[in-house]
């Protein structure tokens, strides 16, 4: 097999040349914070559902190794579920991953910190931000604010993994909001972060900066219509210096970066805001993150490749290009997946050597499609351009 890089013919250059002066920007802001910086990062992406998965956040490493990567909301059961099978949940433990947990069983949540622990898993952060009307329904995410004694005992509980002497110790971080539903003055804010932390096993907090409405906005509609207010969270380190405050919310470039961290311990951003600043040219992250899917690919089963999805493999590289011509990418992507599927089935009765035939064939099959697609999408990107004018 050929196994070719995929080439700079159709590189964006240009965008390139921005990028790395953002970059260089934030590596000379956070060279001269070192000393004063007390998170090991601190810069994170921001969980989302169906988004930072497994595959996401190795793309994430391949951009940058300097942010904190945060899983997909996984709830307690799932991973009491999957207790045997954690790999295929989640993929590998890495230092630079947060374990994003929901649940409001102070037990089920216990017991799914020891099976992280006992996999790897060094850090878990509990989901007390998100408004979805499913969540709600199951009494954990945003709801949780209105309840902060029980957030104590679930954080209590979960601590108690620390207990046990073959077990490497965890640590528990909390994400919430400034506020929910009527739930949202300062001294209500302050009453939750303070009984959380009391327990002695939070310290670290990260806060949205806005409120969200359980009922009448989605989840979507939380993330922008209610107001930021960052000075809620100022405030918040100011009271609790001990405390280490992450901010989230409307943080959408390099600048606010900067100017956050002069206030705050850490910043979130979101996976879009992430794609604008890769410090190297993006056909580069592109080869890299295939190199990862053929590795990838050799170690799943017959079985695991029969029922592969290739737009959930390469879903995290659809945001690669911004822009009109980052558009036309994706929908020329989509296209290709969706004629190479057509053509090409899977025999699942395959022995080992033709299942590493099978995998070697598929990812130079992959670089072929995703190549063409970046040229339809140039050429594309350029008929509309030369239109226009």
């Amino acid at each position: 097999m050929q196994n070719t890089k995929i080439d700079d013919d159709h590189s964006g250059n240009n965008d390139y040349i921005k990028k790395e002066d953002i970059c260089n920007k934030l590596s000379i802001f956070e060279n001269n914070q070192k000393m004063s910086c007390r998170l090991s990062k601190s810069l994170g992406v921001a969980p989302m559902l169906d988004v930072t998965t497994q595959h996401f956040l190795q793309l994430c490493r391949i951009i940058s190794p300097n942010f904190l990567l945060y899983t997909e909301m996984i709830h307690c059961n799932a991973i009491i579920h999957h207790a045997n099978d954690l790999s295929q949940l989640l993929g590998p433990p890495f230092p630079d991953t947060v374990i994003q947990l929901g649940g409001s069983d102070p037990e089920a949540m216990s017991q799914a910190a020891v099976i992280l622990a006992r996999n790897g898993w060094r850090d878990i952060n509990i989901n007390i931000g998100c408004p979805s009307s499913k969540v709600q329904h199951n009494n954990f995410g945003a709801i949780l604010m209105k309840s902060p004694d029980l957030v104590a005992r679930i954080v209590t509980a979960m601590a108690e993994v620390n207990q046990h002497d073959d077990i490497s110790p965890i640590t528990i971080s909390v994400k919430c909001r400034v506020g929910v539903d009527d739930i949202d003055s300062y001294e209500q804010l302050y009453h939750f972060i303070s009984t959380v932390s009391k327990t002695n096993f939070v310290n670290h907090f990260i806060i949205h900066a806005r409120k969200c409405w359980l009922k009448g906005l989605s989840p979507a509609q939380n993330r922008t219509i209610p107001k930021l207010d960052y000075e809620r969270v100022y405030r918040l380190a100011n009271d609790f210096p001990n405390l280490l405050f992450t901010i989230n919310g409307g943080i959408d470039n390099i600048d606010k970066v900067v100017e956050q961290l002069e206030k705050v311990d850490g910043v979130m951003i979101g996976r879009k805001d992430f794609y604008g600043i890769p410090p190297k040219p993006d056909l580069e992250i592109i080869n890299e993150y295939i190199d990862y899917l053929s590795a990838h690919l050799a170690s799943l089963t017959a079985s695991k490749l029969s029922t592969l999805s290739l737009s959930i493999l390469l879903k995290p590289i659809f945001m690669i290009f911004s822009g009109s011509k980052g558009k036309c990418f994706r929908r020329h992507l989509q296209l290709n997946i969706i004629k190479y599927r057509k053509s090409n089935s899977f025999e699942s009765n395959f022995d080992n050597d033709n299942i590493n035939n099978y995998t070697l064939k598929l990812v130079d099959d992959i670089r072929s499609f995703v190549k063409q697609s970046i040229s339809d999408a140039e050429l594309e990107h350029e008929n509309k351009k030369n239109q226009s004018q």
